[in-house]
């Protein structure tokens, strides 16, 4: 108090009130958390969990409640509810203990999943943000997609299906169809929950990012081959050129069975680098060299004479057309070509 040291006479004393603690922590005690009644016990118990701790103590001072009654409620409700707790945990067991004048209780926790996999938990808050994690999961061909949200909207089936629409929309990013499965933590409690994706492609990441650089690269070279002074002329030139690059493969267009197929001729990598495809192929072919052009662009999965087929819809100054270029490599492009809705019904495609 420099300023007014010059009008302060005599000794000045400032006492502040020093505010009691419910307990004093013992410096010899080794302890994650502390609790007085249920919910802190609960909270207690997931911090543990958060940090993937196999066994930690609790410091229970002035307890309201029956400690143990509340640990079986606490156990049972993380086993069963939190979404945490039913992901990560197989089982927790505790018991109460004395440390000197205190009581504690000792917790033991077993997990089913690794410290990693607690640790890459993502956090999901829009439809849009999960979009783009698994947009950027599926390129990186990660085998599994873990994250938490409260969205009420996604489920299991709102998951899986959002893999597969990610991966028809982009043929060039994502080499080949996962197959894929999900499963929610709590399965029926509530709209927090943690769903784990695991995505199978077939083959190991290095080789499908080889295949990615390849395919990639047979784009940019097709794209720049596709010259016209419209964008209904460059369609043609791309489809012209796919069919005279590849072959419709007829022994494995009789044998695939379903859409999404993990065969190499039902993938633009099959038609545009290996050279041989199916319906699909073609499709997924035609759509990734649309995109490079910027034209837009859809792969349509239906049937060709109720036969598993794929074509393509393009959309040009506000008007839809149909284009089939696998069917246009069989028996020319023409009468395949910017048709309508109603010309392929009638030519017996069904979608």
């Amino acid at each position: 108090m420099s300023g007014c040291a010059a009008i302060i006479e005599g000794e000045i004393f400032d006492i502040t009130p020093r505010p009691i603690p419910p307990y004093e922590r013992p410096p010899e005690l080794d302890y994650l958390n502390a609790a007085a009644n249920y919910y802190e016990l609960h909270a207690a118990v997931l911090y543990l969990i958060t940090h993937h701790s196999e066994s930690g103590r609790i410091v229970i001072h002035g307890y309201e409640g029956e400690i143990e009654e509340d640990f079986e409620k606490v156990r049972h409700d993380i086993l069963n509810y939190d979404p945490l707790g039913t992901f990560a945990v197989y089982d927790i067991s505790g018991a109460e203990t004395r440390i000197g004048t205190y009581l504690g209780f000792d917790i033991d926790i077993e997990y089913r999943i690794s410290q990693r996999q607690v640790e890459s938990i993502l956090p999901i808050y829009s439809v849009q943000e999960l979009t783009d994690a698994l947009l950027r999961y599926m390129g990186e061909y990660r085998d599994e997609i873990i994250f938490r949200t409260s969205l009420p909207d996604v489920t299991a089936n709102m998951v899986t299906a959002l893999v597969r629409t990610l991966y028809y929309e982009n043929p060039r990013g994502i080499v080949i169809m996962p197959v894929t499965s999900a499963e929610v933590f709590p399965e029926t409690h509530g709209d927090d929950k943690i769903i784990e994706l695991q995505l199978r492609f077939g083959d190991e990441s290095g080789i499908l990012h080889q295949r990615g650089g390849s395919l990639a690269d047979a784009v940019r070279r097709n794209a720049e081959l596709a010259v016209g002074g419209n964008d209904e002329e460059k369609l043609r030139a791309l489809a012209e050129n796919l069919i005279a690059s590849c072959d419709f493969d007829y022994g494995a267009a009789m044998t695939v069975a379903e859409h999404g197929s993990q065969r190499t001729e039902a993938t633009a990598y099959g038609a545009l680098v290996a050279g041989r495809a199916v319906g699909e192929g073609f499709a997924m072919a035609f759509k990734a060299l649309a995109d490079e052009l910027g034209i837009d662009t859809r792969v349509v999965l239906g049937y060709l004479n109720d036969m598993v087929h794929a074509w393509n819809k393009v959309y040009l100054d506000g008007e839809a057309y149909h284009i089939d270029a696998a069917m246009g490599a069989v028996n020319g492009i023409e009468t395949v070509f910017m048709r309508t809705g109603a010309d392929f019904i009638e030519m017996g495609y069904s979608w």
